[in-house]
């Protein structure tokens, strides 16, 4: 299995990644962004670092929609009741490759609705992946949601009602 680092990197990712990781790379400050990547490149293949990818990648309009159209598909699919006469799939399979595909893409939420959805009908368990910034975000309006919610407030004493 051969790992590439994906094309959306700048010359800061690769810098950031050597120094929150403390990988041992001679001046890389003075390095072009081809010569870390050929650099980073040769180190995941011979010590097997950890997955290497970038967690928020660049979307322009046509991969958007792109990705919204399969989240449509996928939607539509479990809607029919996994019947695979009325959708666009002709097997699982098809419908996991394009759930990981769109995984990749955890901040738009069509995606982690759709990943949601369709976890508890197949076997392993997808995750969307999601940038930091989102998270803080996400957290963010979860709290503010949670201060919001209504309560019930019981008032002793006596009332009147008239008819």
């Amino acid at each position: 299995m051969e790992l590439k680092i994906h094309h959306s990197f700048n010359k800061n990712d690769f810098i950031q990644y050597i120094e929150r990781n403390r990988i041992n790379v001679e001046s890389y400050f003075e390095l072009s962004k081809k010569e870390l990547r050929i650099k980073l490149d040769d180190l995941i293949k011979e010590e097997c670092y950890l997955h290497f990818r970038k967690k928020t990648l660049c979307l322009n309009i046509v991969l958007k929609n792109e990705i919204l159209l399969k989240c449509k598909k996928i939607n539509s699919l479990i809607d029919n009741g996994f019947n695979y006469q009325k959708s666009f799939y002709k097997n699982i399979d098809d419908v996991i490759n394009d759930c990981i595909h769109i995984s990749e893409f955890g901040d738009l939420s069509s995606v982690r609705k759709t990943i949601k959805k369709i976890n508890p009908h197949i076997d392993h368990k997808i995750s969307p992946i999601i940038s930091e910034f989102k998270l803080q975000e996400l957290e963010e309006k979860l709290k503010i949601k949670r201060g919001s919610i209504p309560q019930l407030q019981i008032k002793r004493g006596s009332t009147l009602v008239y008819f």
